[in-house]
Protein backbone atom coordinates (compact mmCIF):
# COMPACT_ATOMS: atom_id res chain seq x y z
CA UNK A 1 0.00 0.00 0.00
CA UNK A 2 2.81 2.40 0.82
CA UNK A 3 4.51 1.61 -2.48
CA UNK A 4 1.26 2.37 -4.30
CA UNK A 5 0.99 5.67 -2.40
CA UNK A 6 4.57 6.65 -3.16
CA UNK A 7 4.28 5.71 -6.84
CA UNK A 8 0.99 7.51 -7.42
CA UNK A 9 1.24 10.68 -9.50
CA UNK A 10 -2.15 11.86 -8.24
CA UNK A 11 -1.80 13.51 -4.82
CA UNK A 12 -5.23 12.50 -3.52
CA UNK A 13 -4.84 8.90 -4.66
CA UNK A 14 -1.36 8.64 -3.18
CA UNK A 15 -2.55 10.04 0.14
CA UNK A 16 -5.44 7.56 0.12
CA UNK A 17 -3.07 4.59 -0.19
CA UNK A 18 -0.86 5.89 2.60
CA UNK A 19 -3.97 6.23 4.80
CA UNK A 20 -4.95 2.66 3.96
CA UNK A 21 -1.45 1.53 4.93
CA UNK A 22 -1.81 3.39 8.23
CA UNK A 23 -5.07 1.56 8.88
CA UNK A 24 -3.32 -1.77 8.36
CA UNK A 25 -0.45 -0.70 10.64
CA UNK A 26 -2.82 0.25 13.46
CA UNK A 27 -5.60 -2.34 13.26
CA UNK A 28 -3.87 -5.45 11.98
CA UNK A 29 -0.28 -5.01 13.10
CA UNK A 30 -0.74 -2.77 16.18
CA UNK A 31 2.15 -0.52 15.20
CA UNK A 32 1.13 3.12 15.79
CA UNK A 33 4.65 4.39 15.06
CA UNK A 34 4.60 2.97 11.52
CA UNK A 35 1.01 4.18 11.13
CA UNK A 36 2.12 7.70 12.06
CA UNK A 37 4.90 7.52 9.50
CA UNK A 38 2.45 6.40 6.78
CA UNK A 39 0.05 9.21 7.73
CA UNK A 40 2.88 11.75 7.58
CA UNK A 41 3.66 10.49 4.09
CA UNK A 42 -0.01 11.01 3.22
CA UNK A 43 0.18 14.58 4.54
CA UNK A 44 3.29 15.22 2.47
CA UNK A 45 1.62 13.74 -0.60
CA UNK A 46 -1.58 15.81 -0.26
CA UNK A 47 -1.33 18.55 2.40
CA UNK A 48 -4.74 19.94 1.40
CA UNK A 49 -6.51 16.73 2.39
CA UNK A 50 -8.07 16.70 5.83
CA UNK A 51 -8.21 12.94 6.43
CA UNK A 52 -4.57 12.09 7.09
CA UNK A 53 -3.79 15.17 9.22
CA UNK A 54 -6.83 14.55 11.41
CA UNK A 55 -5.94 10.90 11.94
CA UNK A 56 -2.33 11.79 12.69
CA UNK A 57 -3.38 14.54 15.11
CA UNK A 58 -5.62 12.00 16.85
CA UNK A 59 -2.66 9.63 17.27
CA UNK A 60 -0.64 12.48 18.78
CA UNK A 61 -3.54 13.51 21.05
CA UNK A 62 -3.81 9.95 22.38
CA UNK A 63 -0.14 10.18 23.39
CA UNK A 64 -0.56 13.73 24.73
CA UNK A 65 1.98 14.97 22.19
CA UNK A 66 0.96 18.59 21.58
CA UNK A 67 4.39 19.39 20.11
CA UNK A 68 3.79 16.67 17.55
CA UNK A 69 0.47 18.23 16.55
CA UNK A 70 2.12 21.64 16.28
CA UNK A 71 4.89 20.15 14.12
CA UNK A 72 2.26 18.51 11.91
CA UNK A 73 0.41 21.81 11.42
CA UNK A 74 3.68 23.65 10.85
CA UNK A 75 4.70 21.13 8.22
CA UNK A 76 1.34 21.47 6.46
CA UNK A 77 1.43 25.27 6.38
CA UNK A 78 4.98 25.33 5.04
CA UNK A 79 3.97 22.98 2.23
CA UNK A 80 0.72 24.82 1.48
CA UNK A 81 2.46 28.22 1.50
CA UNK A 82 4.53 27.03 -1.46
CA UNK A 83 1.42 26.22 -3.50
CA UNK A 84 -0.83 29.13 -2.51
CA UNK A 85 0.15 31.24 -5.54
CA UNK A 86 -1.16 28.54 -7.89
CA UNK A 87 -4.17 27.63 -5.74
CA UNK A 88 -5.44 30.75 -3.94
CA UNK A 89 -8.69 28.95 -3.09
CA UNK A 90 -6.72 27.17 -0.34
CA UNK A 91 -6.19 30.42 1.61
CA UNK A 92 -9.18 29.88 3.97
CA UNK A 93 -7.94 26.35 4.72
CA UNK A 94 -4.44 27.67 5.32
CA UNK A 95 -5.85 30.34 7.64
CA UNK A 96 -7.76 27.72 9.65
CA UNK A 97 -4.59 25.63 10.05
CA UNK A 98 -2.75 28.74 11.25
CA UNK A 99 -5.55 29.40 13.76
CA UNK A 100 -5.24 25.87 15.12
CA UNK A 101 -1.46 26.25 15.26
CA UNK A 102 -1.82 29.56 17.10
CA UNK A 103 -4.25 28.00 19.57
CA UNK A 104 -1.76 25.21 20.29
CA UNK A 105 1.07 27.68 20.80
CA UNK A 106 -1.05 29.91 23.04
CA UNK A 107 -2.92 27.35 25.14
CA UNK A 108 -0.91 24.14 25.18
CA UNK A 109 2.71 25.10 24.53
CA UNK A 110 2.92 28.52 26.23
CA UNK A 111 4.67 30.18 23.28
CA UNK A 112 2.85 33.51 22.85
CA UNK A 113 5.27 34.91 20.24
CA UNK A 114 4.69 31.96 17.95
CA UNK A 115 0.95 32.18 18.62
CA UNK A 116 0.89 35.86 17.63
CA UNK A 117 2.79 35.15 14.42
CA UNK A 118 0.41 32.32 13.53
CA UNK A 119 -2.61 34.56 14.21
CA UNK A 120 -1.08 37.23 11.95
CA UNK A 121 -0.62 34.74 9.14
CA UNK A 122 -4.19 33.52 9.56
CA UNK A 123 -5.46 37.09 9.26
CA UNK A 124 -3.26 37.72 6.23
CA UNK A 125 -4.62 34.64 4.46
CA UNK A 126 -8.23 35.29 5.41
CA UNK A 127 -8.63 39.09 5.54
CA UNK A 128 -12.42 38.86 5.56
CA UNK A 129 -12.61 36.95 8.85
CA UNK A 130 -13.14 39.33 11.76
CA UNK A 131 -12.20 36.66 14.29
CA UNK A 132 -8.78 36.04 12.72
CA UNK A 133 -8.07 39.78 12.66
CA UNK A 134 -9.24 40.19 16.26
CA UNK A 135 -7.05 37.30 17.45
CA UNK A 136 -3.98 38.70 15.67
CA UNK A 137 -4.51 42.16 17.13
CA UNK A 138 -5.12 40.94 20.67
CA UNK A 139 -2.13 38.58 20.61
CA UNK A 140 0.12 41.42 19.47
CA UNK A 141 -1.27 43.77 22.12
CA UNK A 142 -0.69 41.18 24.84
CA UNK A 143 2.95 40.93 23.78
CA UNK A 144 3.35 44.71 23.85
CA UNK A 145 3.84 44.81 20.07
CA UNK A 146 1.55 47.82 19.76
CA UNK A 147 2.93 49.15 16.47
CA UNK A 148 2.30 45.77 14.83
CA UNK A 149 -1.25 45.66 16.23
CA UNK A 150 -2.39 49.03 14.83
CA UNK A 151 -3.08 47.95 11.20
CA UNK A 152 -5.48 45.27 12.41
CA UNK A 153 -7.82 47.92 13.81
CA UNK A 154 -8.47 49.36 10.35
CA UNK A 155 -8.87 45.88 8.89
CA UNK A 156 -11.56 45.00 11.43
CA UNK A 157 -13.29 48.39 11.17
CA UNK A 158 -13.65 47.89 7.42
CA UNK A 159 -15.48 44.61 8.04
CA UNK A 160 -17.92 45.76 10.70
CA UNK A 161 -19.55 48.60 8.79
CA UNK A 162 -22.88 49.46 10.37
CA UNK A 163 -22.00 48.33 13.89
CA UNK A 164 -21.50 51.79 15.36
CA UNK A 165 -20.93 50.63 18.93
CA UNK A 166 -18.27 48.13 17.92
CA UNK A 167 -16.55 50.71 15.70
CA UNK A 168 -16.55 53.21 18.53
CA UNK A 169 -15.00 50.66 20.88
CA UNK A 170 -12.37 49.84 18.26
CA UNK A 171 -11.48 53.51 17.77
CA UNK A 172 -11.07 53.97 21.53
CA UNK A 173 -8.94 50.82 21.77
CA UNK A 174 -6.87 51.93 18.78
CA UNK A 175 -6.23 55.32 20.39
CA UNK A 176 -5.08 53.58 23.57
CA UNK A 177 -2.78 51.24 21.63
CA UNK A 178 -1.34 54.13 19.58
CA UNK A 179 -0.60 55.98 22.80
CA UNK A 180 1.16 52.92 24.22
CA UNK A 181 3.11 52.52 20.97
CA UNK A 182 4.33 56.12 21.25
CA UNK A 183 5.35 55.61 24.88
CA UNK A 184 7.23 52.43 23.94
CA UNK A 185 9.00 54.29 21.13
CA UNK A 186 10.02 57.05 23.58
CA UNK A 187 11.51 54.48 25.94
CA UNK A 188 13.53 52.90 23.12
CA UNK A 189 14.99 56.26 22.06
Amino acid sequence: LEKAGAASTDAASGAHWFCEAATVWTTSLNDPHRAARALMNAVDKDPASGVAPERLAELYREKGDMKGIAALHDRRVRTLEKTIAQTPELKPMLASIYIELARLFAEDLAQPEKAADAYRKAADHNPSDVYDIYQAREALKNLGRFVDAIPYFAAEQALIVGDVERQKALYLDEADVAQKANKAADVVR
